[in-house]
């Protein structure tokens, strides 16, 4: 009995041994995670990136499959650590749980995206010893495959802010994900140099390849907007910091409903064309034209009467957010309310279409009746239709709410073919996760947007970080954390039009 007592030992013990890799790999990869961390908001140290996947190929060199597999996973668990620890934050103060609940919460995030440049890692090693293909070749290979086939809530985007670097040449890259892979091409090209000198020993022509490749996509990246004046618009961004939670009495509704008015006067007074509220700003259903007060909201057709005087009166249009309640239909919904002739209101509507599960949809609840009970305080929105684009003035807006912003094919999907949009309109609700780095790091993907299209954006949200990022992708304004108040911006509108004009 002893005996298969100790043989059943060794057997385990060979096994976890085949996945443990020596201590020099796990602090290489350590490091990748490092680099990797401080590329990302608040410290944008941006160079940085380029170091993650070098560590990560000088971490993994010769290895077994096994540990190949758990020193990717290791690297892109602590990346998330680093990076994402608002989580626990978000989730033990905000959510009103224990601190334990939000430790476990953000482990098992990390572990679950570390599986990214675990996969990515255990495919490029792959490429290298069955299809013999370089490191500057298989890991790029890797890196986009992996990037494509796993959806991810936060994509992992090397270099996220490469774009500042281009900015004084007016260049516009097209594509975060080029922008990631050249990143990942430079990193896995000093780390096969650093190994064995081979980069340098390679057939001139196989080198010269690698150097069209990183040329041609240095060239998608070209200029594409000339250096000329554009078009500015005035425009004035409230961040109204309404609390969180909602009571629906009246007293509370009159309250927040007068913060904003005296918030939009103020942008008024203060030359604004254009007043633009964050989401979560209007504290009431706003009612659009032949829809119903829904029940238990009595409120609603006052204060949309009231609203709607207000803006016809100043005769300066008012872009804002709240829920949408149509009978048993729930939605995120933004409007643009706009003052016509006569004293009348134009309503123009934008409903989410990318919902958040668990935060305003529980996926496959008619199929999970036990959700009924787990998830009782996520209200069931509805998708909006789409793609929606809004027009004034001769100039057509793009609508999105909170991190629709952080997706790029989502965004370029919904531009015309022509490219004809003056401006992106993003409005978001930060506050639940508090003045923590999550909302640096939602304000620099966002602003990867208009760095891919060239088309400026205005960000209002409830409490930070407002902004105006412009066609470059450079915040050219900024509101304040944990504040309330308006501010103002000329914001460019889309050089690329004006260009083709």
């Amino acid at each position: 009995m002893s005996e298969i007592s100790a043989q059943a030992t060794t057997n385990v013990s060979t096994r976890f041994a085949e996945w443990l890799p020596s201590a020099r790999s796990l602090g290489l990869a350590t490091l990748a995670a490092l680099a990797q961390a401080l590329s990302f908001a608040p410290f944008h140290l941006v160079f940085t990136s380029l170091a993650t996947i070098t560590l990560l190929h000088l971490a993994t060199n010769n290895l077994g499959y096994r540990k190949i597999f758990a020193i990717g996973w290791w690297a892109g668990f602590v990346g998330q650590l680093l990076i994402y620890w608002w989580l626990i934050d978000t989730i033990a103060v905000f959510g009103r749980l224990p601190v334990a609940v939000g430790v476990v919460a953000h482990l098992l995030y990390s572990l679950a995206m570390g599986l990214h440049l675990a996969l990515t890692a255990l495919v490029a090693t792959m490429l290298m010893r069955q299809a013999r293909l370089r490191p500057v070749e298989a890991w790029p290979i890797a890196y986009v495959v992996i990037f494509l086939a796993v959806p991810q809530l936060f994509p992992l985007y090397l270099g996220a802010e490469y774009y500042a670097l281009a900015a004084p040449w007016r260049l516009n890259p097209p594509d975060i994900l080029v922008v990631s892979t050249l990143v990942v091409m430079t990193g896995a090209f000093f780390g096969d140099y650093l190994l064995r000198g081979q980069a340098a020993a390679s057939p001139p022509l196989r080198v010269a390849g690698w150097a069209l490749i990183f040329a041609g996509l240095l060239a998608i990246s070209w200029p594409r907007s000339l250096p000329i004046e554009p078009r500015k618009l005035r425009v004035a961004i409230a961040q109204a910091d309404f609390p969180l939670g909602h009571r629906f009495n009246y007293n509370e509704i009159l309250a927040r409903y007068q913060k904003l008015e005296s918030l939009y006067r103020e942008g008024v007074a203060r030359g604004a064309e254009l007043v633009v509220f964050s989401e979560s700003s209007l504290p009431f259903p706003y009612l659009i034209h032949g829809q119903a007060v829904p029940a238990g909201r009595p409120y609603a057709r006052e204060m949309t009467d009231r609203l709607n005087s207000l803006v016809s009166a100043a005769g300066i249009p008012l872009i804002a957010n709240g829920l949408s309640r149509d009978g048993d239909k729930v939605t995120n919904r933004s409007v643009f309310i706009e003052p016509v002739a006569d004293g009348k209101i134009r309503n123009q509507i934008y409903d989410k279409r990318k919902l958040l599960w668990f935060g305003e949809r529980v996926p496959f609840r008619d199929y999970w009746p036990k959700s009924e009970t787990l998830f009782a305080a996520v209200t069931q929105h509805e998708p909006g239709p789409g793609p929606v684009l809004w027009t004034w003035n001769g100039l057509t807006l793009l609508p999105s709410i909170c991190y629709e912003a952080i997706l790029p094919r989502f965004t370029r999907a919904i531009i015309p073919a022509d490219g004809r949009v003056d401006l992106i309109v993003n409005l978001t609700n930060d506050k639940w996760f508090g003045l923590t780095n999550e909302q640096e790091q939602h304000l620099m993907l966002a602003s990867w947007r208009s760095a891919e299209t060239g088309i400026p954006m205005i960000r209002a949200t409830l409490n930070g970080v407002s902004a105006v990022v412009d066609g470059r992708g450079e915040t050219i304004m900024r509101g304040e954390q944990g504040k309330s108040g308006i501010w103002m911006s000329d914001v460019p509108l889309n050089m690329m039009k004006d260009v083709k004009e």
